[in-house]
């Protein structure tokens, strides 16, 4: 129901029986001669105002932007103001926003290239997404405590939602170009980690994402050690199988248990970057090797 019809629906109702229909209960016992008849009669046009205004707001989210408690569209202004980074792809359409659990998360609905997507921002210490959910990439960086949830894509596939997820996360700032296209549920994070080995804390970047029914974990960070680091967060584990291999240049050392889970560590020394790989199951030394040569860029290009 547009303005103009609303605006003429509520000038046909008599001004007496709007008065009564939404004053207040107290006021309408007290009045006298208040009939059971008239009461249906009052109780039926509050029914019908109370649906055309439904129909009002309904037809103003429609029209473009969630409502705000004030009956106002939300704004990339209203967005920033609560402390969100919520850019999209620049060829984004139709985007709406919402402001959700008191302003602890914001939403945007948008389509792009014919396809529908909802990122999500959301305040918190966990970089966790919700359980039971699927088909999304996430990001979170530890400085920040802001998840980004991306879903939507539709019949485009995987491929699309990586691809418009990098979009995002590219005019946010962040270059995490990683997972292979085929990966679903994709995580980027970002945060400080203790290598548990006396030396310094390291900032890491890690990609988690599932293919095949099996997990992964891909992470890398900047060190100024000539040494071998662990960074996998896998250190206490035991495998039953290690060997030497070579990813590239890089001397790499796997650890696994046939079929389950494993591990491959290396250190990248002229860039100064130190890189683990970890899956949950599956694992073998060819697995392992095939997957890391798959994720794995040298800093410094082909050499040698």
């Amino acid at each position: 129901m547009n303005q103009k019809l609303f605006q003429r629906f509520m000038n046909g109702i008599e001004d007496e029986f709007l008065e009564e229909a939404y004053a207040e209960p107290a006021a309408r016992s007290a009045s006298a001669g208040f009939s059971a008849g008239r009461n249906r009669r009052v109780w039926l046009w509050r029914s019908i105002a109370a649906a055309a205004c439904l129909c009002l707001v309904a037809a103003g989210i429609a029209a473009g932007g969630r409502l705000r408690g004030d009956e106002k569209p939300v704004t990339m202004e209203d967005i920033a103001a609560l402390g969100f980074r919520l850019l999209l792809p620049e060829e984004a359409e139709a985007a709406t926003y919402e402001i959700c659990d008191g302003g602890d998360a914001v939403e945007a609905d948008f389509t792009l290239a014919g396809e529908n997507y909802t990122c999500r921002a959301e305040k918190t210490s966990e970089a966790e997404v919700p359980a039971g959910e699927d088909g999304w990439v996430a990001w979170y960086t530890e400085e920040e405590e802001v998840l980004y949830i991306l879903a939507g894509g539709g019949e485009a596939g995987e491929d699309a939602l990586l691809t418009t997820a990098r979009q995002i996360m590219n005019r946010l700032g962040y270059d995490m170009d990683v997972a292979p296209a085929s990966a679903k549920n994709v995580m980027y994070i970002t945060f400080t980690l203790d290598p548990g080995d006396g030396t310094e804390s390291l900032e890491t970047a890690e990609t988690s994402f599932e293919m095949d029914g099996i997990h992964y974990a891909y992470r890398t960070a900047g060190t100024g050690q000539v040494m071998l680091q662990d960074i996998s967060g896998m250190q206490n584990r035991d495998y039953e199988n290690h060997s030497s291999v070579e990813l590239g240049w890089c001397a790499a050392e796997a650890f696994w248990t046939e079929g389950g889970a494993g591990k491959l560590i290396w250190l990248d020394l002229a860039p100064g970057l130190v890189y683990s790989l970890t899956m949950d199951t599956g694992a073998s030394e060819k697995a392992l090797t095939e997957m890391a040569q798959t994720l794995y860029t040298p800093a410094q290009g082909d050499v040698g």
